[in-house]
């Protein structure tokens, strides 16, 4: 009768062990789907700010075709290598996350981690791949070379915000370490104390 119970009660943890991997891998979905779609929507965003909304706002009248015609005769360029690039790398990082992500057993509090740190790192990408593009735009129309759309805000904020919660989580696990760290004095039971 033992044995019966024995393998009932096997089944039963088997059962319990595919719902909870299930949630996991739900979990895991959700993350990857949440975190390449908000890093695909910054990078979206960043590369219409610098080659469309930043050059109309920093050459109020013109159209589009008429500040490349313009960069053009200044020998400038908007630098849509960088302005494309760096965006699509970030992009190219998300999807790398989420499969590893999906493929390996990291936390999914890791794996969002790890789409924090991609979105806090948009600020410092967004300056590096608008830096042409507005310096083209400062020496063709002799202004300054900041961003005169007000689209780049968002991209900061969302950087912003990432960064205080990567920071958070940072301080969060240092607490927790420090909170579960063995005191001077403690020791495993069946090992000689320290000396």
């Amino acid at each position: 009768m033992n044995a019966g119970r024995t393998d009932v009660d096997a089944m039963a943890a088997a059962a319990r062990e595919a719902r909870r991997s299930g949630g996991a891998a739900r979990g895991h979905v959700a993350v990857v789907l949440v975190g390449t779609s908000l890093v695909l929507a910054y990078a979206t965003l960043a590369v219409v700010q610098i080659l469309v909304l930043n050059p109309l706002a920093a050459a109020p009248g013109r159209t589009l075709s008429q500040i490349h015609r313009d960069l053009e005769a200044a020998d400038q360029s908007l630098s849509p290598v960088l302005a494309l690039g760096i965006p699509a790398l970030g992009v190219v990082l998300a999807l790398v996350l989420g499969v590893v992500g999906m493929r390996s057993r990291t936390p999914v509090s890791t794996l969002a981690l790890g789409y924090l740190v991609l979105l806090a790192a948009g600020t410092p990408a967004y300056f590096a791949a608008s830096f042409g593009a507005g310096m083209s735009l400062a020496d063709t129309y002799f202004i300054g070379g900041a961003d005169h759309s007000p689209w780049s805000w968002p991209l900061h904020a969302t950087s912003a915000a990432a960064t205080v919660l990567v920071a958070l989580a940072g301080a969060g696990r240092l607490l927790q370490l420090m909170l579960h760290a063995p005191r001077a004095g403690d020791h495993t039971p069946g090992t000689p104390p320290p000396r």
